[in-house]
């Protein structure tokens, strides 16, 4: 990620430069992450079990393995960071593919992983797109979702829910972002009053009513 944001909307496309974001994400480049959780198991619900489904309809043998590592952004907040591993096939030129997603608790954190991860193998494997006809895809090294239009659609149930599945998605994205940037800014007036704290000028359950009140 860059230090300026792209909000798109209807209008066009424009930067946005958040100082207190790009702080955020220079603390957790040079944060040190703590492995907290790993797995290859196939069960969890929700967008685990889905990537898994999607990438047994493309020839893949093995469940993805998730790692969750976690660091401290600020005196009392954590974040989380999942990468999934996705083993290659066992076709010449496959290649394994590792993606990474961000939250604030584990399974957050392993979700918005394979919530990535479905959408770039999406991209890759032209054969998923009749099984997953609406479903965003989005290709290598970018951040921006591509949709099939569903303009042509005759069933409209079917049109209705692709309509739904993009707008939700965008919904998604923009609520990701603030989310993100008011994180940053809790962390942000954490380090500041800290040492305040260690000073005894000040109690934490009163810092956090001030970070409430600032929210």
């Amino acid at each position: 990620m860059g230090s300026a944001r792209r909000n798109r909307g209807q209008g066009g496309e424009h930067d946005v430069a958040d100082p207190v974001e790009d702080e955020l994400e220079e603390y957790q480049e040079m944060a040190e992450w703590v492995v907290c959780h790993w797995t290859s198991d196939a069960g969890p619900t929700g967008l685990p079990r889905d990537l898994w489904n999607m990438l047994q309809r493309a020839h893949y043998h093995h469940p993805p393995e998730y790692t969750v590592a976690h660091t401290n952004i600020g005196p009392a907040s954590v974040e989380y960071r999942a990468r999934v591993l996705i083993l290659a096939r066992a076709y010449v030129g496959s290649q394994p593919l590792e993606f990474t997603g961000y939250g604030s608790s584990l399974h957050r954190a392993i979700n918005d992983a394979a919530y990535i991860a479905m959408a770039h193998m999406l991209h890759l494997h032209v054969e998923l797109a009749t099984q997953y006809p609406y479903h965003p895809a989005r290709p290598l090294g970018e951040e921006v979702h591509l949709y099939l239009s569903a303009e042509r659609e005759p069933n409209h149930v079917l049109r209705n829910l692709a309509e739904y599945v993009h707008s939700s998605d965008r919904y998604h994205y923009v609520i990701g972002l603030e989310l993100r940037q008011a994180r940053g800014h809790i962390a942000h007036l954490e380090r500041l009053i800290e040492p305040y704290i260690c000073m005894g000028h000040i109690t934490r359950i009163e810092l956090y009513d001030f970070i409430l009140s600032t929210v």
